[in-house]
């Protein structure tokens, strides 16, 4: 078994008193059973969140049960951070530094306590998170957790600096060889694909109402990365602004995923309504960069056309044509003379 890098750095730091462990080794045999048994635990309540990502409430879980467990064992409280730091949301991380904040000052002068709670900032509040590991770090340059953490920070592309990475992971193989500083951030769950599934099926002429369940599970996935990574300070800016408009884009695909698919299934007032809720928001992608107000539009027109609604098409085709004037694009011309056929007489 590949043993924690945390057990590790405490037995070399001299921490590992209240683990039941010798000071000054890192050699495996001389782990706390009870440490080597939480560590397997750990691994499988870890499977489960990656078999589902999504999933934070049901991710979360086994960490939560394990940091009951397991409460004076920092392992424990370090898979629940890595867990939450993962998996949460905004207000799971907010609750996440509360909870570590109040047991800091609880047991105030404990230097695991508060390295608990600096850990906890990381991620949500890495610049704090970085000035009180490196206070910690001066004041006893031994304590290998905070020059673990520090590493993995620094190595981080938000974080980036590359002369602090290696002074600190000198630091670490000095105190302890075999620690290998975390890989930050963890990784966060990638888009759904389920939109993609639901639109395929539609265009096959699939059950509608397993196309439109797809649809709202892809959402919902598209809506959890969001959240996932709006508050974390390893994403920058333009990052976090892409993400959105993609989450945004999703949302669209998916209207206009349930508007064919209500129409198909003989449900033409709710799609109706839904249209028209589609257009009034397609107004608010005319401030974002790129070409999501130009798809939008050509959306509602195809939507339309496909119930010979020459009308509003004409009315968006308007538009369209205004957008080209402020705009000039070859193909985009070409696109639009396309589509005013779709209406043709």
């Amino acid at each position: 078994m590949k043993f924690h890098p945390l057990i590790l750095c405490l037995l070399t730091s001299g921490i590992a008193s209240s683990l039941g462990a010798s000071r000054g080794t890192c050699a495996s045999e001389q782990l706390p059973t009870s440490s080597v048994k939480l560590q397997a635990e750990l691994e499988k309540a870890a499977s489960i969140g990656r078999a589902n990502p999504f999933a934070t409430n049901l991710a979360l879980a086994p960490f939560r049960l394990l940091h009951r467990r397991y409460p004076d064992d920092i392992l424990a409280d370090e898979g629940y951070q890595d867990a939450v730091q993962r998996y949460g949301v905004e207000g799971q991380l907010k609750s996440l530094v509360e909870e570590y904040r109040i047991l800091d000052l609880q047991h105030s002068g404990s230097q695991i306590s508060h390295y608990l709670f600096l850990r906890s900032l990381v991620g949500y509040s890495t610049p704090a998170a970085i000035q009180g590991l490196t206070e910690m770090a001066a004041l006893d340059p031994g304590f290998a957790p905070a020059h673990l953490t520090l590493a993995g920070i620094y190595g981080s592309l938000a974080f980036q600096d590359t002369a602090k990475e290696k002074f600190e992971r000198e630091k670490v193989i000095a105190l302890c060889p075999t620690a290998v500083p975390p890989l930050l951030p963890q990784a966060m769950p990638a888009p759904s694909l389920l939109l993609d599934q639901a639109e395929s099926l539609n265009t096959q002429h699939g059950d509608p109402d397993r196309i439109l369940a797809l649809t709202i599970e892809g959402i919902s996935q598209e809506e959890c990365r969001w959240q996932h990574i709006h508050p974390r300070d390893w994403y920058r800016v333009e990052e976090k602004r892409k993400t959105l408009q993609s989450l945004r884009a999703s949302y669209w695909k998916a209207w206009t995923i349930q508007v064919r698919c209500d129409r198909r299934a003989g449900r033409s007032e709710k799609a109706d309504r839904l249209l028209a809720r589609m257009d009034n928001s397609s107004e608010s992608f005319r401030a974002d960069p790129g070409s999501q107000y130009w798809a939008a539009l050509v959306t509602l027109v195809q939507l339309y056309a496909e119930r010979n609604q020459r009308k509003e098409a004409a009315l968006k085709l308007d538009l369209m044509s205004a957008y080209l004037a402020a705009e000039p694009d070859l193909a985009r011309d070409a696109q639009l003379k396309a589509l005013r056929a779709l209406i043709a007489p």
